[in-house]
């Protein structure tokens, strides 16, 4: 019951005086979109969002496609009824408490999850929102989204046979729920993990049936991320540019060379496990992007290269690696950057990455 009060142990100490101040902080960036084969309508936002929310909010990372997980239920129960997403019932639905029965909370919930997931008695709740007595559960949500919210950003849907394969960014914010994290003030949302969502698709169930279109498959996520919260990064700023980093990377050095003038600085974590390079040289070629392309591509055929000519970057992401090039107009030089890391925690990496190139400025000109 690490997370029983929705996030508490994170944001407890400071949270009223974030209430005061991250109204005036500026919004949080969020990754790119990546291969989306369905657009992510407003049913699949909020059916995502609400998984990724009861997954932080009872420490559920991972759930079988044959799996019952009951504090997983719990969660999809007590956020759903808390954000109207499933329906209430009983004598007052606009209370705060909702009563009903075990099978009617497996109905519910078989809506949004299938039956195999379902499979509870819920003889003996383990969260505190929710009791049993006389043979009915007592969920009270009342002060479930008081102070935070959690939530789930999508930026992939791929198509797998009949199912879809949907990337999320797991978050928790001091906004509502339905606030897009995009538009949430910078020192109020932190980027917890990501996560990977199978849903197959699913009919309308009953006169007053819940169906947002889909039903959960399977769950798992990787590795959480060291930090999360863009407001505790801190901006390097060197002559000729300038970039946000996590705090991690705290050691540094500079390298100048004595005949070409191109300098190198180095970034790295006190384990050495993760390190980042930036060169600042003299444009070599006449399309240092697709010269980047190629070398890219000849040391790492399976790359995922993006070329964006237009705004005069490229960047390249393989396993452990992650590569920026910058090549802005008129100014006669290159800047290329390099982040290696440890494999399995690719997904925050490549974030790390984007946030980089979104805030990239160089010899008086914004690149990201």
């Amino acid at each position: 019951m690490k997370r029983h009060f929705l996030f508490l142990r994170r944001i407890l100490p400071v949270i009223l005086a974030l209430a005061l101040l991250c109204s005036c902080a500026q919004a949080a960036p969020a990754r790119d979109v990546r291969r989306m084969e369905l657009k992510a309508g407003e049913n699949l936002r909020s059916l995502v969002s609400l998984f990724g929310a009861a997954s932080l909010l009872r420490d559920v990372r991972s759930l079988g496609e044959n799996e019952t997980s009951e504090p997983f239920l719990e969660g999809v129960l007590v956020l759903g009824l808390s954000r109207g997403l499933l329906p209430r019932t009983d004598d007052d639905p606009a209370d705060g408490v909702e009563t009903l029965t075990p099978e009617a909370a497996r109905r519910t919930l078989s809506w949004l999850l299938g039956e195999k997931h379902t499979d509870s008695s819920f003889d003996r709740p383990t969260c505190p929102c929710i009791s049993r007595k006389d043979g009915e559960l007592t969920v009270d949500y009342r002060n479930m989204e008081a102070e935070t919210a959690g939530g789930a950003r999508i930026f992939s849907i791929q198509r797998e046979g009949d199912r879809l394969s949907v990337m999320a960014d797991v978050y928790v914010s001091l906004a509502s729920w339905q606030t897009n994290p995009q538009e949430v003030a910078e020192d109020c949302l932190t980027w917890e993990y990501t996560a990977r969502f199978v849903l197959a698709e699913a009919e309308p169930s009953g006169p007053d049936g819940v169906s947002f279109g889909y039903t959960l498959v399977s769950m798992d996520s990787f590795p959480e991320w060291e930090k999360g919260c863009l407001d505790d990064w801190r901006s390097v700023r060197e002559d000729r540019f300038s970039f946000i980093l996590p705090p991690f990377f705290s050691r540094w050095n500079t390298e100048e060379s004595p005949v070409t003038g191109d300098k190198t600085y180095s970034f790295a974590s006190d384990d050495g496990q993760r390190l980042l390079t930036v060169t600042e040289e003299k444009a070599a070629a006449n399309d240092p992007l697709g010269r980047f392309r190629t070398d890219v591509l000849a040391a790492h055929p399976d790359a995922r290269v993006a070329m964006e000519p237009m705004l005069r970057y490229a960047t390249a992401e393989t396993s452990g690696e992650y590569d920026i090039v910058f090549a802005p107009k008129g100014s006669g030089e290159v800047f290329t950057f390099t982040m290696r890391f440890p494999a399995e925690r690719q997904y925050e990496y490549s974030f790390i990455g984007e946030m980089i190139r979104n805030s990239f400025w160089c010899v008086g000109v914004p690149m990201g």
